[in-house]
């Protein structure tokens, strides 16, 4: 990852590498922090999953008006740099499934259904 720009008179580094930690979803943005408990989901041969099976019942439950859901790339160890990204309305469950292949760092797969 690289640094953000830095306002003037001052200057930002990255001091080491920010490896893809884990994926979360969010309702709405994840800056909001309405984050969506994941299930456990199977484990195995190496590797575990998280599900999200019902997100439609989450975006009906919420009280607030943006009911949208969010993936959230989190890199860090700490959780500290969050990618985000709105998912399309129609998406109605998720899963993501780690595999770890060194210190810090995870294979993962993440898909949607409608």
């Amino acid at each position: 990852m690289r640094a953000p720009k830095a306002p003037q008179g001052w200057q930002a580094f990255v001091g080491g590498p920010a490896h893809l930690q884990r994926l979360d979803l969010y309702l709405g943005p994840p800056d909001q922090l309405r984050w969506i408990r994941p299930q456990d989901g199977p484990r195995g041969k190496g590797a575990s999953t998280e599900l999200w099976p019902d997100l439609k019942k989450e975006r009906m439950q919420s009280a607030m008006p943006d009911r949208s859901i969010w993936l959230a790339c989190v890199y860090g160890r700490q959780g500290s740099t969050i990618l985000g990204r709105r998912l399309d309305d129609d998406v109605s469950a998720c899963r993501a499934t780690y595999r770890q292949r060194g210190q810090d760092q995870f294979d993962m797969d993440f898909q949607c259904k409608r």
